[in-house]
């Protein structure tokens, strides 16, 4: 889910260079600019529940059963990134730009607030599944693999769009890049189901 995460920001620009990039090219003479633009948008799109969600949903996360916050929250990115394909289709044009950028921005947003209950509940899973003398390692491990995450993605996730995308052609089938995210969320969520976690009876946490 981190790698998938790291994907997505990959897969919008480039969607904003392949797609919209041009469509401002009259009032901004700088292409670059353009792209500078509109992934200001997407950042803002996703960093918006960050800022007003976050300290909520450790209540929600302090309630509800994580593993099910986690396997519903990769699920429900799954969907959302599913629907990313429709972006790319001709519509009506909003303040110069084509429908499909502003409906990616609702997509981010949508997904940046599952993001914002799926962080806390896998962080306050360890404790659950490791002894207590081992938390300082596992720590360490969680804090290794983001910041692999942020490398690898960034990394390989443009030329694996472009293999994703020849693979598919190969098969007959258009914007095969598209299928990555939701195969990445899908996998997170059934290794997520498969992890057993000893939680407190959240019912009892309520009553009281």
């Amino acid at each position: 889910s981190q790698l998938a995460d790291k994907f997505l920001i990959v897969l919008t620009i480039l969607m904003i260079t392949e797609n919209w990039s041009i469509s401002l090219s009259n009032d901004i003479a700088m292409p670059g600019q353009t792209i500078t633009l509109l992934a200001t948008g997407i950042y803002l799109s996703n960093s918006i529940p960050a800022i007003f969600l976050g300290a909520i949903a450790g209540i929600f996360v302090d309630i509800w059963p994580k593993s099910k916050i986690m396997i519903g929250s990769n699920l429900g990115r799954a969907i959302l990134v599913s629907l990313i394909p429709i972006c790319i289709l001709d519509g009506p044009i909003f303040y110069g730009i084509n429908f499909g950028y502003w409906f990616l921005l609702i997509i981010i947003f949508l997904i940046s607030c599952l993001t914002q209950l799926f962080t806390p509940a896998e962080l306050s899973s360890i404790p659950l599944l490791l002894k207590r003398e081992n938390l300082m390692q596992a720590n360490a491990i969680y804090q290794a693999t983001t910041i692999a995450a942020i490398i690898i993605g960034f990394g390989i996730g443009d030329p694996l769009f472009r293999i994703f995308r020849a693979f598919f052609l190969e098969l007959g089938i258009a914007g095969g890049e598209y299928f990555l995210l939701p195969i990445c969320y899908g996998l997170a969520s059934a290794i997520v189901s498969r992890i057993n976690l000893q939680e407190a009876n959240t019912s009892k946490i309520k009553s009281n």
